[in-house]
């Protein structure tokens, strides 16, 4: 009854640590672009720059972590191999199942990075004019009605990995002299010329840059509201990280999809060489 029940409360414990690796994936996925912002304010202020491959090593840490004590539990109860060739065998069919692991978690945190990307607003649909000065922020499409501020703009260089794009912000004037508070900061081309205009179409999101950009503009004599908005100008733009995640994650995918069926037929040749019959 002992030695039965030993099999059963292994699957289960590895079972859980693996659920909890994906639900912990899932959440990363979901939240991918406010953990970054954390991630990179706290490098900002820790090291004086941030690293896009620690924030994305960061951010990994624990499924991983859940994962390996998964798979620790998973094979801490099967016995060792008596010969070269249950070594072999053993080996083979580790490293097959340790492929599938990593393709399917890279394949489950691609479907939530592309259902994050499906949830997030579009270009569609009618865009609003709303004024700068509205005791309510705006969100979604919409078109701010304000005048950009004189002073500075912030050229902000987000880096994913080998990809990397420059955004420039502006703030939008609210509020009166003596108070010059920011509530909207607005996305312009980057580079752009300075244009006094007083329409800014595109879609706003609150509290949407990196805590970084609002110390530059609080540095320049700014102060920001909290919370604010940010009108990133089109929906490429707005979700240009989870686009450039998601390629990224779809080529991960594909190379270890492949080396899994690599790993598979290894593992067929070695139980064929010890079962020739």
């Amino acid at each position: 009854m002992t030695e039965q029940s030993k099999p059963t409360r292994g699957i289960r414990e590895w079972h859980v640590a693996a659920g909890a690796a994906i639900l912990l994936a899932a959440w990363v996925a979901f939240s991918f672009q406010s953990l970054t912002a954390m991630s990179e304010a706290w490098q900002v202020s820790a090291f004086g720059t941030h690293f896009p491959a620690l924030s994305l090593l960061l951010l990994l840490a624990g499924p991983i972590v859940l994962g390996a004590i998964a798979w620790r539990l998973k094979y801490r109860d099967e016995p060792a191999p008596t010969s070269a060739r249950e070594f072999a065998i053993a080996r083979a069919r580790r490293s097959y199942h340790a492929f599938v692991a990593f393709s399917g978690l890279a394949g489950l945190l691609l479907l939530f990075v592309l259902i994050s990307w499906a949830m997030s607003p579009g270009d569609a649909g009618p865009r609003p004019r709303v004024d700068a000065h509205a005791p309510e922020l705006a969100r979604g499409g919409v078109t701010l009605i304000g005048r950009e501020a004189t002073g500075k703009a912030v050229i902000y260089e987000k880096k994913i990995l080998f990809a990397s794009r420059r955004f420039q912000f502006v703030p939008v004037e609210s509020g009166d002299a003596a108070h010059p508070a920011v509530r909207y900061i607005v996305e312009v081309p980057p580079m752009s010329a300075r244009v006094d205009r007083a329409e800014y179409a595109g879609i706003a999101v609150h509290n949407g840059l990196p805590e970084q950009v609002i110390e530059r503009f609080s540095s320049a004599g700014y102060t920001i509201d909290r919370p604010y908005a940010v009108i990133y100008m089109n929906a490429a733009s707005l979700n240009w990280s989870t686009y450039v995640l998601a390629v990224q994650l779809t080529l991960v995918f594909i190379v270890l999809c492949i080396a899994t069926l690599f790993q598979r037929a290894i593992y067929k040749r070695a139980l064929e060489a010890a079962d020739p019959a």
